[in-house]
């Protein structure tokens, strides 16, 4: 219990690029169940998880979000850095998931 109070401020910190994520994963569950669900759906539905690929890149931009993690920002800034930091690090984590078919 005691471990758990002490890491609650780190993971505070972390809250909104964590939730970010979560959300971006919601959405696309939701949409997949809504194509399951409905009668007559709009849309394409999702593609598979391990087909989840996106231009090369947008590596620059987690290029110029740990370029940014040098500068000697304000603690604002700091946060927002460091979530954004943790929203690639999702991102590119996904887009790398191995699948059984390679």
């Amino acid at each position: 219990m005691e471990a758990a109070l002490a890491a609650a401020p780190a993971l505070a910190k972390l809250f909104p690029g964590l939730t970010a994520l979560q959300g971006l994963l919601g959405v696309a569950l939701a949409w997949a169940w809504y194509h399951r669900v409905a009668s007559r759906p709009v849309g394409a539905p999702p593609r598979p998880l391990r087909e989840f690929r996106f231009n090369d890149h947008l590596i620059w931009g987690a290029i110029f979000t740990l370029g940014a993690m040098l500068l000697p920002l304000e603690e604002p800034w700091n946060r927002v850095i460091v979530n954004l930091l943790v929203v690639w690090m999702g991102i590119y984590a996904m887009r790398g998931w191995p699948s059984r078919e390679r």
